[in-house]
């Protein structure tokens, strides 16, 4: 069987890499950045089994019954995951603390920040000592 001519070869070349390839890994970029990891994860493991199945319907090719049961098994064992991961109803939906809401109604009406802010002095450092003439601007700043 003879493959196809050189200039055929190149053009082949020419569209693999920028079409298939590289926008294939940008919309699986885009996909990891928009799904859940633990969804991602499925289905990258999910993706030989999904090659295999298009290998067979688009391209014709022929799978003996070991990659039958190899995707069975794929298939299975990613079915059980998804339902042993899976959240159980009461984990859905955080049940309300009486404490919560009892600490909300006494700070209502309060304002938010009770404490005063700590006075910042004018050109001196937490240590108390006068900085240099250059970083308060050229003045020195009043003595307290």
């Amino acid at each position: 069987m003879q493959g196809p001519p050189p200039r055929a070869r190149g053009a082949l070349g020419a569209y693999m890499a920028p079409v298939p390839v590289f926008a294939g890994y940008v919309l699986f970029g885009w996909g990891l950045a928009h799904v859940p990891a633990s969804t991602a994860t499925t289905l990258s493991l999910l993706e030989p089994a999904v090659a295999a199945v298009l290998a067979v319907l688009v391209v014709g090719e022929r799978l003996p019954a070991a990659g039958w049961a190899g995707i069975a098994l794929v298939v299975g064992c990613l079915a059980v995951l998804a339902v042993l991961t899976a959240p159980t109803p009461s984990a859905r939906r955080p049940r309300r603390r009486e404490g919560r809401m009892a600490r909300h109604r006494q700070t209502r009406g309060r304002p938010r920040h009770t404490r005063e802010r700590p006075r910042r002095t004018e050109g001196r450092r937490r240590t108390g000592r006068r900085l240099p003439a250059a970083a308060t601007g050229g003045k020195r700043p009043p003595t307290a």
